[in-house]
């Protein structure tokens, strides 16, 4: 085979898309798993995952403590622990944004 095929080859594979996924959720559960129980924001999908990924929500639980509601089916809980997530995020973001959006501010007005 001439080299500029074998060479040719080998950079396709190189550019192979990745796994799908679906794919990928089936090769690593546990890790998959425990993604979507720190990342999961809708209260009736996140007790599915809880309850179904059992063997991975402890650990996860230690920084997300509403899991245990989750775990325990509690719907009400799971909602109004997400809602006092997201405020709390909001206004985490709101304190960070703070003094960037006053510098911005003052860097506007300076050009004027």
């Amino acid at each position: 085979m001439p080299s500029e095929l074998v060479h040719g080859t080998e950079l396709l594979a190189e550019f192979r898309p990745p796994l799908a996924p679906a794919t990928r959720a089936r090769a690593r559960p546990a890790r998959t798993s425990a993604f979507w129980l720190r990342e999961l924001r809708t209260p009736a999908l996140f007790i599915e995952v809880a309850r179904s990924a059992a063997d991975v929500a402890p650990p996860v639980a230690v920084i997300r403590p509403l899991l245990n509601h989750a775990i325990a089916g509690d719907i009400a809980a799971v909602a109004a622990a997400l809602r006092d997530e997201q405020e709390q995020e909001q206004e985490a973001d709101h304190v960070y944004w703070a003094p960037l959006r006053a510098e911005l501010e003052a860097l506007r007005r300076a050009r004027r």
